[in-house]
């Protein structure tokens, strides 16, 4: 493997499909460390190491997402949900010092699988509502066996935007492992009840 470091983003893909970025390292960069976006999809990261994002201003704080699926929807291009789909998240460790959210799977992408990932929320921030260790926007999202510890609030969560119209639907999160959750907030926080998610703890 390799490591990215000192960057302002850490590894981007854009427009990228079936690509595997497996065994690297991803440290001391300014926003996030691994971005999928602008319909980067079928790609896998594995067995990789992301920590110290968020570095750059109190700003980039809140854009110092560890792994980052899809674009908000305020980025959308013509209006049109960014597809970045069927990515895999597998058998990482996230954090610790990743300013934002681990994982933040954005409105409008699906498909996805989290599993096997060991996920360090020491040092989030608050900034821009970062306050769990994966935050669930798209559907049809596969969320299991993860191992976490200490979020600013929640482990997981599950919403919609409201701007999107799209998301937080038929997403399975279950046989997670939450650890250090601080008084007030839960493992699993799902607001979206009635639009086929599957959740457990």
């Amino acid at each position: 493997g390799f490591t990215v470091s000192d960057s302002l983003k850490g590894i981007v893909l854009e427009g990228a499909s079936h690509n595997v970025i497996d065994n690297v390292e991803v440290k001391n960069i300014k926003q996030e460390g691994v971005h999928f976006r602008w319909g980067s999809s079928d790609n896998v990261l594995k067995n990789s190491k992301i920590h110290l994002t968020g570095r750059g201003t109190k700003k980039d704080q809140g854009f110092g997402e560890g792994v980052y699926i899809g674009q908000a929807v305020n980025n959308w291009q013509g209006g049109q949900p960014d597809k970045s789909d069927r990515n895999q998240v597998l058998n990482n460790h996230i954090g610790p010092d990743v300013a934002a959210e681990c994982i933040d799977i954005k409105e409008g992408s699906c498909c996805g699988v989290i599993k096997g990932n060991y996920l360090d929320g020491h040092g989030e921030t608050g900034e821009n509502y970062s306050e769990s260790w994966v935050t669930v926007k798209g559907d049809y999202y596969d969320v299991q066996d993860n191992t976490g510890t200490s979020p600013k609030l929640n482990g997981f969560d599950i919403y919609r935007i409201a701007k999107a119209g799209v998301g937080g639907c038929h997403n399975t999160i279950m046989n997670n492992k939450c650890n250090g959750i601080p008084a007030g907030g839960h493992c699993t926080v799902n607001t979206m009840k009635n639009c086929g998610n599957i959740v457990q703890g």
